[in-house]
């Protein structure tokens, strides 16, 4: 009985040989990740709606490649939001406080997000809304203004 254990360990090793596959290092994937900066400490940092740490994160976060979301909140979606605030002004800071980035296999991508400034560029951008909405509206009342002149 021995000997035919013998044997057929024997012929393990010689078929597992002859059939192993030599293990490629070169073909490894490349490490393809996103270094986050942040201007604010203890910010929660989310990548596609994963919570992945608090600023100032010490590695760089480990993705696939392709499109993600870098934000300070849990991916949701615009009705959600709609349905939590009526607010527009909270509405654009949970927009302006995500980036969406692509990223090639083997590259580490830079992102730096500016929690301290994100309600003073709301701010601007709701100035820069208002302004134009109050151009737009004064052009309309000339131009009515003017075809009735027109028309008289």
């Amino acid at each position: 009985m021995k000997g035919c254990v013998s044997i057929f360990i024997a012929f393990l090793l010689i078929f597992s040989q002859a059939f192993s596959q030599e293990l490629q290092w070169n073909a490894a994937p490349k490490r393809t990740a996103i270094i986050i900066v942040c201007d604010a400490s203890k910010v929660p940092i989310y990548i596609d709606g994963h919570l992945v740490g608090k600023s100032p994160l010490a590695d760089p976060v480990d993705v696939s490649p392709g499109w993600h979301r870098v934000s300070y909140f849990p991916d949701v979606k615009d009705e959600t939001i709609r349905a939590i605030s009526t607010s527009r002004k909270i509405r654009d800071i949970v927009k302006m406080g995500s980036q969406d980035v692509y990223i090639e296999e083997g590259e580490m991508v830079n992102i730096a997000l500016a929690y301290r400034s994100i309600e003073a560029d709301v701010d601007r951008y709701d100035m820069k809304m208002k302004t134009s909405k109050a151009i737009g509206f004064s052009v309309m009342i000339m131009f009515v203004g003017l075809v009735g002149w027109a028309l008289s």
